[in-house]
């Protein structure tokens, strides 16, 4: 069996403007880089210069799913969801070239995603609006092609706001799980 693992390339520096960048890495069950996945076992996906992986499943078939942040800065991000065939290659076949991105305010990141039995995939992560405020905590489903899956919530999003903690409150999704009737359980914090 594999080992998959994902997080961020380069040291983001909004001042110099020194990008990161998404990062899989692929194991062997020894502990060594798979050297047939990507190049020598790892695989980056650039954005507009910051880029950073926080959730990764595998799809029944193999194919790797990818959810994080990506945008200009880590001030102005997206949600962004990345697929991968077995061999590292960007899967042509989902969202745009093997990528999807939302934004959902100025700052979109995702924290944990996870894939339902149909091949949908659920992302939980966080919107800020403005400033220290943060929207709310943000789901998103995806059809299997990367699509929103705009049978659930508004349009395919789902939002939670603070309630009782002020306007300033702080909503932050940190996983998220399945139930066995494939509705999504996610925890955080506020």
């Amino acid at each position: 069996s594999k080992i998959v693992a994902v997080g961020q390339t380069g040291a983001p520096d909004e001042f110099t403007g020194r990008p990161s960048n998404m990062m899989v890495a692929r194991y062997n069950s020894n502990g060594s880089l798979d050297h047939t996945f990507g190049i020598g076992g790892i695989v980056e996906t650039k954005f507009d210069g910051y880029a950073k992986a926080m959730g990764v499943a595998l799809q029944s078939d193999g194919k790797i799913v990818v959810a994080g942040t990506g945008g200009s800065s880590a001030n102005n991000t997206l949600f962004a969801v990345v697929r991968y065939t077995t061999d590292g290659s960007l899967d042509e076949t989902f969202g745009f070239g093997g990528v999807v991105t939302r934004r959902f305010g100025f700052v979109s990141r995702i924290s944990d995603l996870a894939i339902q039995d149909n091949g949908k995939i659920v992302v939980a992560g966080e919107a800020r609006v403005s400033g220290s405020i943060r929207e709310a905590a943000t789901l998103a489903r995806y059809n299997p092609d990367g699509s929103p899956d705009i049978t659930f919530g508004n349009n395919g999003v789902t939002q939670a706001k603070p309630v009782g903690f002020g306007s300033s409150s702080i909503m932050v999704p940190r996983g998220i799980q399945l139930q066995a009737d494939q509705k999504s359980v996610v925890a955080g914090a506020c």
